[in-house]
């Protein structure tokens, strides 16, 4: 957020949604390969973490 006003608004918004949305699809993942994983050995997650 340190570069708003430094580059192009429609560059800076753009980006901003960007890494919002992949920080959305890496928790979706971080999921999946939870749930996985203890589907196969059994062992919860540390952080109590909902299993798909």
């Amino acid at each position: 957020k340190k570069l708003q006003g430094m580059i192009a608004e429609n560059t800076y918004i753009h980006v901003l949604e960007s890494f919002g949305l992949q920080l959305e699809d890496s928790k979706e993942w971080r999921d999946v390969i939870n749930s996985y994983f203890h589907r196969k050995s059994g062992i919860s997650d540390e952080l109590n973490r909902k299993i798909y």
